[in-house]
C-alpha cells in the first residue's frame, strides 16, 4: 500500500465521518453530548484514519482465499456491483479496527490459482 492508495480510499472514510460528524457534532457542543455519542465520534474518527488499510486487508484476503469470486463477472458488472459497492465501504468502516489487527497475518501473495 503506498499515499497514491491511502488517500484514494480516504475519501470514504472522510464520507463515513462527515456522517458521524453531521450526526454528533453538527448542532450541538461536546459537552453536550452523551458518553455514547462521544464515544461514537471518536471511534468514527479512529475508523477514519484506518479504513484505508481495513480496505486494503480486505483486497488481499479476498484475492488470496477466493479470487475467482473477485475476478468473476458478476462482481464487474454494473447490475450486481451496485450493491457491492456500497455493501463493502460499510463493512470495511465497521470493522476497521478489527481489520487492522488481522493486516500482519495477511500475506502479499504475487499470483492467485
Amino acid at each position: 500500500m503506498n499515499t497514491k492508495y491511502y488517500i484514494k480510499k480516504s475519501g470514504w472514510g472522510l464520507l463515513m465521518w462527515g456522517i458521524g460528524f453531521y450526526h454528533t457534532l453538527y448542532s450541538r457542543k461536546w459537552d453536550e453530548l452523551t458518553g455514547r455519542e462521544q464515544g461514537f465520534f471518536i471511534l468514527s474518527s479512529v475508523n477514519c484514519l484506518l479504513f484505508p488499510i481495513a480496505w486494503f486487508v480486505l483486497e488481499k484476503a479476498g484475492m488470496r482465499y477466493t479470487p475467482n469470486f473477485w475476478q468473476n463477472q458478476i462482481v464487474n458488472e454494473r447490475t450486481a456491483a451496485k450493491f457491492f459497492s456500497v455493501l463493502m465501504p460499510v463493512i470495511c468502516f465497521l470493522l476497521a479496527i478489527p481489520l487492522v489487527i488481522v493486516a500482519p497475518f495477511i500475506k502479499n501473495k504475487k499470483k492467485a490459482r
